[in-house]
């Protein structure tokens, strides 16, 4: 008798066409995961009869639902269509997958802008980036060329130019060679709820069990960078009901393979942290905790065990970050209410990975105490996002690295 264990769990995932019926094509995606809360609970009520003997007659099923947590460790690609499910959205994505082909006759690079000897076309075009967009050059003879740097807040793209924030490319000017590339894809806050089935395998028990989720709509994202740890976080997902099967997966067709990618740390990881659009220097901070919330609610009817659809409510986008205080600005901040923003660059060894923005915030408080002897003097900030006028977003994730597939 083989008694199931968690580490031989597999956790697979697929796009509904239909909410709440498991596809009957296509092909699941493995899912890495840390761990995992899905749960399909059903609500009871017991008998109001009141009999001489004082005995309860029966115990009634009255509702239904499926929801939890998957839990994980950042990575690139692995993710992205959870992430597109909880931005209800979809990536945009530059040349293919993500990269543009190689910049055609040569790439110079100046100080603060990359020109092109001929203009590239089709979906690798410059005109097709927006200005703020992060992009991640590479392919240059030149490594101080391949680097992350955010395209102009002011100055749009021509077919032959980009111009970049600053002087990203001082000490690094000049042709970077036949074979430059710039990768680049832009995801932001949208409106289409999607649902998924998702799977738990567990092929180790005596008779493999496998139980499907079904219905399940990305609720939550939360994320958390903290110093000296991995970058963390978990989806949280509202659904449905759930089906139980014995040896065989409910799922069409043959999984997808996870990526293989390296995990994102909180130390080389996580860095060009920009608030109110300016790059942290002299005030350094030691975690931020992030939640991406859409307020979804199970929507119930008569004659149905389990949710007959999910509602999706208000985005709220909020957070706290603890920062080590070395003078008064933040404080002044959330004093005044004076809105600001928020940035920070997420990435493996590679430098492939993510740029969260959101352009417009708020701090809801400011503690600082000095708690005990012999500890630092902390600020607590929690803020909220809030729609940024330039950009009609609250929450914008730009990707970039390999070809995102």
């Amino acid at each position: 008798m083989s008694l199931a264990t968690s580490n031989r769990a597999q956790l697979r995932f697929i796009k509904e066409v239909t909410f709440g019926t498991i596809p009957g094509s296509g092909n699941p995606n493995n899912l890495r995961m840390t761990g995992e809360s899905l749960a399909f609970a059903i609500n009871t009520d017991t008998s109001k009869e009141i009999r001489s003997d004082r005995q309860v007659t029966d115990l009634i099923q009255t509702g239904a639902s499926a929801s939890g947590d998957v839990n994980f460790e950042l990575s690139y690609n692995e993710y992205d269509p959870l992430i597109e499910a909880v931005m209800q959205s979809t990536y945009t994505v530059f040349g293919v997958n993500g990269v543009g082909v190689a910049i055609p006759t040569s790439a110079n690079f100046a100080t603060g802008t990359l020109t092109a000897g001929a203009a590239t076309s089709g979906a690798s075009i410059f005109t097709s980036l927006v200005m703020g967009h992060w992009v991640k050059i590479g392919g240059s003879t030149n490594p101080l060329q391949n680097i992350w740097a955010q395209v102009s807040l002011t100055i749009p793209p021509t077919t032959t130019v980009l111009t970049f924030q600053g002087t990203p490319f001082t000490g690094a000017t000049g042709l970077g060679g036949a074979a430059v590339t710039v990768s680049a894809s832009r995801i932001s806050n949208g409106t289409t709820l999607n649902s998924y089935t998702i799977e738990r395998g567990l092929a180790d028990a005596t008779t493999p069990q496998f139980f499907a989720y079904r219905g399940m709509c990305a609720s939550k994202l939360s994320l958390k960078f903290a110093a000296g740890s991995v970058v963390g976080g978990a989806f949280s997902f509202m659904g449905k009901d759930a089906l139980r099967t014995d040896t065989t997966t409910q799922l069409p067709g043959s999984p997808i393979a996870s990526k293989t990618l390296d995990v994102v740390n909180a130390v080389a990881g996580v860095g060009n942290i920009m608030e109110g659009s300016s790059v942290l220097t002299g005030t350094y901070i030691k975690s931020v905790d992030l939640s991406i919330d859409n307020s979804l609610r199970a929507q119930t009817a008569i004659g149905s065990l389990g949710s007959v659809g999910i509602g999706t409510g208000s985005l709220q986008v909020s957070g706290t970050m603890e920062v080590y205080l070395a003078d008064g600005t933040m404080w002044d901040k959330f004093k005044n209410n004076t809105a600001s923003s928020l940035s920070l660059r997420a990435t493996d060894g590679a430098g492939n990975g993510y740029v969260i923005t959101l352009p417009k915030i708020k701090y809801g408080d400011a503690k600082v105490n000095a708690g005990s002897l012999d500890q630092d003097v902390m600020l607590s900030m929690p803020f909220t996002a809030i729609m940024d006028p330039s950009t009609s977003k609250t929450l914008i994730i730009d990707r970039a690295g390999v070809a995102a597939t």
